[in-house]
C-alpha cells in the first residue's frame, strides 16, 4: 500500500513538473497612427448646404465655421461666429432646430432652404432663407456666410431681443 502513495506522490510531481511552458510573447506591435475620418469636400452645392445644414442642427458651430469661403472667415472670426449662434439659441429659448433645403440649388450656387426653430415660449417658428455658396480656387463650394442666415434680415450690427 506505500508504494501506491509512493507512486501516486511520484506522479502528481512529475505531471506538476511538465507543466508546458507558455508561448512566448508576441512581439509588441508597432504603433501606427489612427486613419483619420474622411473630410467631405463638397463638390456640388446640395453637398455643401447639407453639411451646413446638418452642424447647424447639431449645434456644431466649429464644422459651420469650416465651410465658409474665405471672404466670410476674413469678415468673422471664428470665436465670434460661434458666439453669435450659441448666444440667439440660448436667448430665444431654442430647444429644436430644423433645417431643410426646399428646393435644388440655382446654377449660381444658391440654395433655399427652410428654418424651423422650436421656441420654449413660443412654440414652433419658421422662415424661409437662401444659402449664398461660392466655389474656391480649387472647385470646393463654401458658404458666403452673412448675419442673415440665422435670420432673415439679421445684420453684424442688429441685436436679436
Amino acid at each position: 500500500m506505500a508504494w501506491r502513495h509512493a507512486l501516486l506522490i511520484s506522479m502528481l510531481l512529475l505531471v506538476a513538473c511538465s507543466v508546458p511552458e507558455p508561448p512566448p510573447a508576441p512581439a509588441p506591435a508597432t504603433p501606427t497612427a489612427a486613419p483619420s475620418p474622411p473630410t467631405l469636400v463638397p463638390r456640388r452645392p446640395e453637398e455643401a448646404a447639407t453639411a451646413f445644414f446638418d452642424a447647424w442642427q447639431q449645434g456644431q458651430y466649429s464644422a459651420m465655421y469650416d465651410l465658409l469661403s474665405a471672404d466670410a472667415r476674413a469678415a468673422t472670426p471664428r470665436d465670434l461666429f460661434a458666439r453669435r449662434y450659441t448666444n440667439i439659441r440660448d436667448g430665444i429659448g431654442e430647444v429644436k432646430l430644423t433645417v431643410q433645403q426646399t428646393g435644388p440649388a440655382s446654377t449660381s450656387g444658391q440654395v433655399p432652404f427652410r428654418v424651423t426653430r422650436t421656441l420654449a415660449l413660443f412654440g414652433e417658428v419658421s422662415e424661409t432663407n437662401t444659402l449664398p455658396l461660392v466655389q474656391d480656387q480649387t472647385g470646393v463650394w463654401k458658404v458666403a456666410w452673412q448675419p442673415g442666415l440665422i435670420f432673415t434680415g439679421l445684420t453684424a450690427s442688429s441685436t436679436v431681443r
